[in-house]
């Protein structure tokens, strides 16, 4: 396999990522309303008055610095129905599908699919017993006891113990008073990006087969969030499928967990972009295929490119071996 051909493929696709917008992030006025949405939405179909078509949209909240993917239903017209808010600014009627945040609850710290890179791109659980000595160095540079570090994974995977004293709090209001602990990030400048299945119509290479062998793939939607995460979510559900952390952005992340933080602490704060590619990829054995690659930049959060093979992530993010693939 040629790894330098591929990673020529990637580099090509990633020019484009870095050329399609600024590095720089803008500047927000945080004390304007509690819930604030930027960024834009994606949709799951290209006629929106298509049965079942969904919107995707991100907000974050400017007190937790905690963030949150939307879906909601397209009606037959093309309209969306938003939520209502009290006059605090608090939701009183959710009309989503579903939010990322709520579904995040159904999932113990535990059991979420989270993964990093080391220096070389090898891919390993984010636990703090699988790091290599450089993501550990990246990660922790103080050197604190093991304990310390355990917990500070721990937050980043959405443990709540510790918030408000030793990690940033990151509760929220819910609907009649409720409040939880929103484990997602804010998200600023990235905007989500929808994949189905195969969509183009290439000639060479044997793309039909690549788009008859996908054809029933899980529709996921991707968005960078300044948790330090790409996060991936089944797109009909909204449960969270993986969530991957570049090496570029771990330096970061101590920082982000602080409970004196005031600012917005940035990090996969750029938009995922999403296309199908041929080339010696991993995964592909001893000849070259057609893989669908997602590029992504940090934007406010550095300078750094990641790719990730995104071609059937419900499989491929099921476990450590499968999450090698992500290329």
């Amino acid at each position: 396999m040629n790894d330098s051909l591929a990673k020529s493929i990637v580099w090509a696709f990633a020019l484009t990522v870095l050329s399609a917008g600024s590095s720089h992030a803008r500047l927000i006025e945080f004390d304007s309303e509690p819930y604030v949405k930027l960024g834009t939405p994606a949709v799951s179909r290209s006629k929106l008055n298509a049965s079942g078509a969904l919107l995707f949209e991100v907000r974050f909240n400017n007190e937790s610095f905690t963030g949150d993917l939307i879906a909601r239903p397209i009606d037959e017209f093309g309209s969306v129905t938003e939520d209502l808010f009290d006059n605090e600014g608090l939701i009183a009627v959710d009309n989503s599908t579903w939010r990322a945040s709520r579904e995040l609850l159904l999932q113990t710290p535990a059991s979420r699919n989270i993964f990093t890179s080391n220096a070389i791109g090898t891919t390993t659980p984010f636990l703090w017993g699988s790091f290599s000595e450089d993501v550990k160095a990246k990660l922790d540079p103080t050197g604190d006891p093991q304990d310390n570090q355990n917990a500070l994974v721990s937050y980043l995977r959405g443990d709540a113990t510790g918030e408000g004293i030793d990690f940033r709090d990151r509760t929220v209001n819910w609907l009649g008073g409720e409040t939880f602990h929103n484990k997602m990030g804010s998200v600023v400048n990235s905007s989500p990006a929808y994949v189905g299945p195969p969509t183009q119509f290439f000639s060479d290479n044997d793309y039909g087969q690549f788009r008859l062998d996908n054809r029933t793939r899980t529709p996921m939607v991707y968005v960078g969030a300044n948790d330090g995460m790409l996060h991936a979510f089944e797109a009909g559900t909204g449960r969270e499928v993986f969530a991957y952390v570049p090496y570029s952005t771990l330096e970061k992340l101590r920082d982000s967990t602080s409970p004196s933080m005031r600012t917005q602490e940035f990090s996969v704060d750029g938009s995922p972009v999403v296309h199908d590619a041929y080339g010696p990829f991993p995964k592909c054995g001893a000849t070259p295929c057609w893989r669908t690659i997602l590029v992504g930049g940090l934007r406010g959060g550095g300078r750094g490119v990641y790719a990730l093979a995104v071609t059937d992530p419900v499989t491929d993010a099921t476990s450590i071996t499968g999450a090698q693939s992500l290329f």
